[in-house]
């Protein structure tokens, strides 16, 4: 998730700082995915290969 949010704010560094600020402090709550959503993802990347998603 992070690298997805620093690239979005690939040009607003301001704000990514500010985020990365909140996320040390607690702010947001990080669950990780657990395995079964891993494969899942994992099966809908080779459904949609054709795709370039």
């Amino acid at each position: 998730m992070l690298a997805e949010v620093d690239y979005f704010l690939r040009d607003e560094r301001q704000a990514m700082h500010a985020f990365m600020q909140d996320l040390a402090r607690g702010a947001f709550t990080y669950a990780p995915p657990t395995m079964g959503q891993l494969s899942r993802a994992m099966d809908v990347d080779r459904r949609f290969a054709d795709l370039d998603l």
